[in-house]
């Protein structure tokens, strides 16, 4: 039996693309964002999560040089990303439990889902970039089954509004302040103090 020297091992790589499917043009939206438009400048721009993640691996790297900032703002941006999934798993463990009760009583309703799925190809360079992709497919299956309820007849058009734009803005508002606080981190007197 021949032993290989431990500097003779290789790197662990993927062995494989990881990959994304979204359904919902509202998830997929909050993938990549909205620009600047330069034609229409009162169209808003909105952050996506692509930029997020790579706030987040900044913020990242900055811990790796004992940066207590960015250990704060990873920390912050962790809390109120599990305050959401929370939320997210409980709205769709509501919305599973009204289907069940249906299928109880003879109604056998199914979820959406796309004719044609989105497949994102992702390519992170932190763990922070997939709890983001974690967040969108979670929030993917939300409007799904927030959609099917509605399409269903068991909850109004507006309910189904409201629960979305209620989610939307607690990611984007943690999204917000994660960026933020990676750009002020990046100012270059900020980041001398380190």
């Amino acid at each position: 039996m021949c032993l290989v020297g431990i500097s003779e091992l290789g790197a662990l790589q993927d062995d494989g693309q990881d990959q994304m499917t979204l359904h919902t043009i509202e998830a997929y939206r909050l993938f990549p964002g909205r620009a600047r438009d330069p034609v229409n400048p009162s169209r808003t721009p909105l952050i996506g999560g692509k930029r997020v993640a790579s706030a987040l691996r900044t913020l990242w790297l900055l811990t790796g040089n004992d940066n207590p900032y960015a250990d704060w703002a990873l920390v912050k941006h962790e809390h109120g990303i599990n305050q959401v999934q929370e939320t997210l798993r409980q709205e769709i463990q509501k919305a599973e439990s009204k289907l069940t009760t249906l299928r109880n009583r003879g109604l056998n309703f199914s979820m959406l889902s796309s004719a044609e799925p989105v497949v994102v190809n992702l390519g992170f360079k932190s763990p922070y970039g997939y709890a983001i992709s974690m967040l969108l497919v979670d929030f993917d299956y939300f409007v799904r089954a927030q959609k099917t309820l509605q399409r269903k007849n068991i909850c109004t058009d507006q309910e189904m509004r409201d629960a979305l734009a209620t989610i939307q803005r607690s990611i984007r508002s943690i999204f917000y302040s994660t960026d933020r606080f990676s750009r002020w981190l990046n100012v270059p007197q900020i980041a001398s103090l380190g």
